[in-house]
């Protein structure tokens, strides 16, 4: 009986995967090699960090799976709270921010951060964000797809995981970047996890010689963090030294699998990283 119980979750959380998170047919005619191309010659909206006397020394708010639209509530007031509260200097996120990928949605998105966001909103794309013409929409109104800036002594990395693979030009460069990093500390965003416990489902990359190569990459340059989303699953593992937190999702609408609607406030100290999981639900500010 244990084992036909097992069998029956895992192909119900493999079909769930499949359908929920948008692993179809109608995903934006771009593909890796383009998008990377597009994010490094410049061709999105920049990234423009803000500016800190001390950036040493910041906190910023990671979260995932927003699956914003335009018919529901979502958590883009909150996060205004959340970063006012905690002098958060950006938000980031690990993809899916839209739930269809439409232009009405980013558009949607651009009105809210000006009316309830005082800080500078980054995000990782998501296999939802491709939706349509969606990487069209979010490269002029979200920003590249690959991306990699230093803020202080912290790395922050953007990697496109969007479409479940990585790619020789995109793992070329990741490659190249944590070999000139000189960052104290190293965040990779990005949608698709390395790893999950409960077995190989598509909720991880689809290569698995692509995992091993990113593990090691992880483990030879140090990483810090590798901040995922797409499963709609909580969970936190160390791989080798790295912590890959799975990020549930941060959706109105749309609950984690195993948990509550959540954020992530990351706390730079100098040469000490901290961080600490919120729900949404428990805001009392």
């Amino acid at each position: 009986m244990k084992r036909i119980k097992i069998a029956s979750l895992a192909g119900t959380v493999f079909l769930w995967v499949f359908v929920s998170c948008g692993t179809d047919l109608n995903l934006s005619p771009s593909a890796v090699p383009d998008r990377f191309n597009e994010s490094i010659d410049g061709k999105t909206k920049p990234i423009i960090l803000p500016r800190d006397k001390d950036p040493q020394h910041f906190n910023f708010v990671w979260l995932t799976d927003m699956h914003i639209r335009t018919d529901r509530k979502d958590y883009m007031p909150e996060l205004g709270n959340i970063t006012e509260h905690n002098r958060s200097r950006f938000i980031i996120t690990s993809g899916d921010l839209t739930d269809g990928g439409e232009r009405a949605q980013y558009n949607h998105i651009l009105v809210e951060e000006s009316q309830d966001l005082k800080v500078p909103l980054y995000s990782a794309l998501g296999n939802h964000d491709l939706f349509g013409d969606g990487w069209e929409e979010f490269k002029d109104k979200i920003g590249p797809s690959t991306a990699s800036v230093k803020y202080g002594n912290s790395q922050l990395i953007i990697l496109d995981t969007a479409t479940c693979e990585v790619g020789r030009d995109q793992m070329d460069w990741l490659s190249d970047t944590l070999h000139h990093s000189t960052a104290k500390h190293k965040f990779i965003f990005t949608h698709f996890c390395l790893y999950n416990k409960v077995a190989e489902l598509p909720i991880i990359l689809c290569d698995p010689d692509e995992r091993f190569e990113l593990i090691g990459l992880l483990k030879k340059y140090q990483v810090d963090f590798y901040l995922c989303g797409h499963g709609h699953y909580a969970e936190e593992v160390k791989i080798g030294d790295t912590i890959q937190i799975q990020g549930a999702t941060a959706s109105a609408w749309n609950n984690p699998v195993n948990s509550k609607p959540e954020y992530y406030v990351f706390t730079i100290d100098g040469n000490q990283v901290d961080y600490d999981k919120e729900y949404f639900e428990d805001i009392d500010f």
